[in-house]
């Protein structure tokens, strides 16, 4: 059940999802000390993740003239979730045009149950925008 997932915008039945196919449509983007959350489809009983890398290719700008902070963690569950792995980074000031920015860290195994899914959380400072779907289409997370 590992593989590449990329970023959708969806507003039913959760704001933004995770989905195995890369998005089409128009571009969306989300801005300034906010958390963002995307959620995988659910997974069936048995289903597992292994232990592993994960990496973020998530596209950003900042036009604060200060590196800003961004923020991601993966999580699985439903209601109820497990934190697997997180990392922190720093977005240069002044990127004004949107750039892939790429993150990697390490996530623990999981075992689903009926219905669970994954959750990213994606947060950062003032100033910072991330972008997805459409035009930013290789926004992605890649799990083992």
């Amino acid at each position: 059940m590992g593989g590449t997932y990329w970023l959708h915008n969806d507003t039913n039945p959760l704001a933004y999802m995770m989905r195995p196919n890369a998005p089409a449509g128009s571009e969306q983007s989300v801005s300034g000390m906010v958390v963002n959350r995307f959620y995988s489809p659910s997974f069936e009983s048995g289903a597992s993740l292994p232990a592993g890398t994960t990496t973020l290719h998530i596209y950003v700008s900042n036009t604060s003239p200060m590196n800003t902070m961004i923020g991601m963690g993966l999580y699985a569950g439903e209601g109820s979730y497990t934190l697997l792995g997180s990392k922190t980074g720093s977005i240069p000031g002044g990127t004004t045009t949107p750039s892939v920015q790429t993150f990697s860290f390490n996530t623990d195994g999981y075992s689903f149950s009926e219905g669970q899914r994954l959750k990213l959380e994606v947060y950062g400072n003032f100033g910072l925008t991330i972008y997805w779907d459409g035009q930013y289409a290789d926004t992605r997370m890649i799990i083992p």
